[in-house]
């Protein structure tokens, strides 16, 4: 039997309705993953202008600047705006860094962190310095600054980059708005340049800072760090022997009324210097540089200190993360 006209027109406003019907879920659904999905947004671009030490280098040079070499890894968190809620894909990520130099761009070793789909949210992002990957959430590791022999790994930077307090939206990562870092050490770094009087017939042969706080927290989200175990002797990092030893410490109460530097001689000879006494209130700062210049004499160890900001500001920045 063929269909009547009747029956014709209803079968073709019903074929119709579905294709419309069929252009509005295509539609509702193109929006959904345009404001929703985790690719609507590029990859965020993450660069500093500020500098870390790599893990295999020496920490610093004479004027105490720090230097990023190809391959040194940080570690970026995405969390909800002003606060310190991680953001879902955003968990400790490992970044990289891709030149060496003291300003660098970062590519991501995995999985790079993407802006919020979602219109109107806005993301802050959390950095540190030496990536760890067992930080997930808590934003803080325990270190123990009893073995020297890497300042690099001992140096923790951290750095929050907020948009100047506007968070980062979508939007910015529509437009490649780059991310710059500008970390800060949350440690101390101590320096000692030595030198000895004539009436010292031996060559220095070792350094040692006697009772310190060597094991500490270090916590970003509440910018702090606390001690945890007894005093201990370390061995500083040698620059160069017989000259330059360098020391990254706990600030606060990382010394001791008790702490003291004893260096060695090759003749045999022992001279003791009671740092404690030489610093100011006895704490020694965050980011602060301590350098000594220190004699040696046959009787006596005298020292000069110079306190300088550990931080440095560079407004230069540089290409691109993927």
């Amino acid at each position: 039997m063929k269909p009547t006209r009747t029956t014709a027109h209803i079968l073709s406003a019903t074929l119709l309705l579905l294709a419309a019907l069929a252009t509005t879920v295509a539609s509702c659904t193109t929006d959904s993953i345009s404001d929703h999905h985790p690719g609507a947004a590029p990859p965020v671009r993450f660069t500093t202008g500020m500098t870390a030490t790599p893990r295999t280098r020496v920490g610093s040079d004479e004027q105490g600047r720090t230097f990023w070499y190809t391959g040194d890894s940080v570690g970026i968190f995405m969390v909800t705006h002003d606060t310190t809620l991680v953001e879902p894909r955003g968990n400790n990520l490992p970044y990289v860094a891709l030149v060496s130099s003291f300003s660098v761009p970062f590519s991501a070793a995995a999985q790079p962190i993407r802006l919020p789909a979602i219109r109107g949210k806005r993301v802050d992002f959390i950095a540190y310095y030496p990536y760890r990957a067992g930080v997930h959430g808590s934003f803080g590791f325990n270190l123990d600054l009893s073995d020297q022999s890497s300042q690099s790994a001992l140096d923790v930077l951290y750095a929050r980059a907020d948009n100047n307090g506007n968070g980062y939206s979508r939007d910015d990562g529509n437009d490649n708005t780059t991310v710059d870092f500008r970390f800060r050490h949350l440690l101390t770094k101590l320096v000692l340049r030595v030198s000895k009087h004539p009436n010292v017939s031996g060559e220095i042969t070792g350094v040692t800072i006697n009772k310190i706080y060597p094991n500490i927290t270090v916590d970003f989200a509440k910018d702090a760090v606390t001690i945890l175990s007894e005093l201990k002797d370390i061995t500083p990092y040698t620059v160069t022997p017989g000259a330059r030893y360098e020391a990254i410490l706990a600030p606060g109460g990382g010394l001791d009324p008790k702490s003291t530097v004893t260096f060695t001689t090759s003749d045999g000879e022992r001279y003791t210097w009671d740092i404690y006494k030489q610093i100011p209130t006895g704490n020694m700062e965050f980011g602060k540089l301590y350098t000594f210049d220190i004699i040696l004499t046959r009787y006596a160890v005298s020292a000069t200190l110079s306190i300088d900001s550990w931080q440095e500001d560079r407004p230069e920045t540089g290409g691109t993360a993927t």
